[in-house]
């Protein structure tokens, strides 16, 4: 599974997303994105590469944006 979560990280990098956390634990997915706000097409291809690499459903995937520290 980690090998999966650093597999998924790099995917969201080529996608645009720079600093995202994944983690995979007891078939749920947590995906953690540094940005103020998503919108539904982001979110979309985050459920998408998800649910492709991981088998997880998009029932046990939750996405977090969070805000930068940097600002």
């Amino acid at each position: 599974r980690l090998a999966a979560a650093r597999g998924l990280g790099d995917v969201y990098k080529r996608q645009g997303f720079n600093n995202v956390i994944v983690s995979i634990l007891n078939d749920k997915v947590d995906v953690v994105v540094e940005r103020e706000s998503l919108t539904e097409t982001e979110i979309a291809q985050i459920e998408d590469i998800v649910t492709r690499k991981t088998d997880v459903p998009v029932t046990n995937l939750t996405i977090t944006p969070v805000e930068s520290r940097d600002k």
